[in-house]
């Protein structure tokens, strides 16, 4: 190494020890000149011209190229940087991008997102300022991807599905893999494979296919599916059952057909059926006079629900006077007058007055509020027991609605009254009831009164008192009483506001509205009756009941 500052020529007096005029003085910038052989040059040390110091430049030509093999990768597969041999050892490889001219690099990695041939050219030198200006060509083969789909339904499925799928038919070769909810059961190296879903739902599984071609080349695709089922399954239920029990009997067996179910996924044996009465008894039970609604639940493998309905209809094979059409209510203090579900013995309190046609039972679970059940001698009527309400809060509760009775009703009692009080109470407020000086009247909501003329009762009379009503106008409410029409004033217009139950001995308007007396039967139709029906109705009354007709 020369020191720091030293000046570098082609030529120098050494004998006077000087730099000749004619010199070529070489720099950092200028570099030595690329002559093939040895060259002398001398080297002046800084701050002076009487020293110097020859030395010598030799300088190669390198024309040799290195060795090279061309490349082939598959689309997409990983890439190496690109390799030569040197024909010497000691020399560096310096890679470009083109035939000619272009910045030499020490590596180049190729790229094999698209398929195609690429040329690269590697040249060799001992540094980077002395590269041979031969280049020797490497060719990066891409060859193009197989082909990788999958076609078939999409789903989602049902568990237990046996599906197939397609592959590309231009591909040579094929492997199928699952994971998840499903297997393979057939082509798992065909361009069609079979699949079998499990038996769980909500879940899903991926299908991966790997297609090969004729050079070698791979590809992989997949697709996930689920197995979804939330469709409720189809359930139909049988038609509505009607039958009548025997004279006397307020219940019957009935012999039900089972509903029919379908689904979409779970075979039918394999649908769950459940069944539910409203009453909360077996099905195979007793039904009682009334309806009783059967509920049928489906119930597919996913969970999924679907109901329907089923009605049983009890119906009396009797009516009072053989009038069925239209009866809700019917109570007989000689048949269903019951305490703790055993019949009523003379003198004792009752729980539950049983609803010969429509299972409308009035009931009253307040021990202090039961009404009285009398069969002795002195309180029959034409040898019929009653049941006797206190008039301050004795009362029987029924679930029949009024909603079907706010337009028209027909309404029958027999009874024997102690003093005024509401007989029996209908919607909210409206109720039909013994009055003051004697009168019968059938009050609309508490305030629009159909009135008899006065001393139409008196105390103790057994009689048969009817109420019908057949619209909203005045004038559409008329009130008998054994058969004979007692109305006076008719102010009793308008709509019953409808309520969820109906009383018995209790108009539901205040404690003065509670009756005070026997009653032996109450007959409720939700339609107005014909003048032969009510002929009917009331001349089976009067004949029970030894009361005159039509007097």
């Amino acid at each position: 190494y020369f020191p720091s500052g030293s000046r570098f020529f082609d030529d120098y007096d050494t004998i006077n020890l000087e730099i000749l005029p004619d010199a070529t003085e070489y720099t950092i910038s200028s570099g030595f000149p690329n002559v093939s052989g040895e060259s002398q040059y001398f080297a002046v040390p800084p701050g002076v011209t009487s020293c110097w110091w020859l030395f010598t430049i030799t300088v190669d030509n390198i024309f040799t190229v290195p060795a090279t093999e061309n490349v082939q990768y598959c689309q997409g597969e990983e890439t190496q940087p690109l390799t030569a041999v040197p024909s010497d050892p000691d020399y560096t490889l310096y890679y470009y991008t083109s035939e000619t001219g272009g910045s030499a690099q020490l590596s180049i990695t190729p790229s094999s997102a698209l398929p195609g041939t690429t040329s690269y050219w590697v040249a060799e030198g001992i540094s980077g300022q002395c590269i041979s200006p031969n280049r020797a060509e490497i060719v990066v083969t891409v060859l193009e991807a197989p082909a990788c789909s999958i076609t078939g339904d999409a789903g989602p499925f049902c568990a237990n599905t046996t599906l197939g799928y397609n592959a590309p038919s231009t591909v040579s070769g094929y492997l199928w893999s699952v994971e998840g909810n499903a297997v393979i059961t057939a082509g798992i190296t065909n361009q069609q494979v079979s699949i079998s879903t499990g038996s769980v739902y909500d879940a899903s599984f991926t299908l991966t296919l790997e297609t090969t071609s004729a050079e070698g080349c791979t590809s992989t695709c997949s697709n996930t599916y689920w197995a979804i089922d939330n469709i409720p399954p189809d359930i139909t239920c049988p038609e509505a059952v009607t039958v009548s029990p025997p004279i006397g009997q307020t219940s019957m067996s009935v012999t039900l057909s089972s509903p029919t179910v379908s689904d979409n996924c779970t075979a039918t044996q394999s649908i769950t059926v459940t069944s539910l009465r409203s009453d909360g008894l077996p099905l195979t039970g007793l039904y009682p006079l009334g309806t009783t609604t059967i509920t049928y639940t489906a119930t597919d493998d996913a969970g999924n629900e679907a109901s329907c309905e089923q009605y049983i209809h009890v119906v009396s094979s009797c009516a009072p006077g053989g009038v069925k059409d239209g009866l809700q209510l019917w109570l007989r203090a000689d048949a269903g007058v019951l305490e703790s579900g055993n019949p009523v013995t003379n003198g004792n309190s009752a729980a539950l007055w049983d609803d010969q046609f429509l299972n409308h039972d009035a009931v009253q679970n307040d021990a202090a509020k039961k009404p009285i059940f009398y069969t002795a001698e002195y309180y029959l009527i034409n040898y019929n027991p009653v049941v006797s309400f206190d008039g301050t809060d004795d009362y029987l509760s029924s679930d029949l609605s009024s909603s079907e009775m706010q337009e028209t009703l027909s309404l029958f009692i027999v009874c024997r009254p102690d003093e005024q009080g509401a007989v029996v109470g209908i919607g909210s407020s409206s109720y039909l009831a013994f009055g003051t000086n004697e009168t019968i009247l059938f009050s609309v909501n508490g305030s629009q009164n159909t009135v008899s003329q006065g001393n139409a009762y008196s105390a103790q009379e057994i009689a048969v008192i009817s109420c019908l009503k057949s619209g909203n106008a005045n004038g559409d409410l008329v009130l008998y009483k054994n058969g004979n029409n007692i109305t006076a004033t008719q102010n009793a217009n308008g709509s019953i506001e409808a309520a969820s139950t109906t009383q018995i001995g209790w108009g539901d308007n205040g404690s003065s509205s509670y009756f005070h007396g026997n009653i032996a039967e109450v007959i409720l139709y939700k339609r107005c009756l014909t003048e032969n029906e009510k002929h009917r109705v009331e001349s089976y009354l009067s004949v029970k009941y030894g009361i005159t007709y039509g007097d």
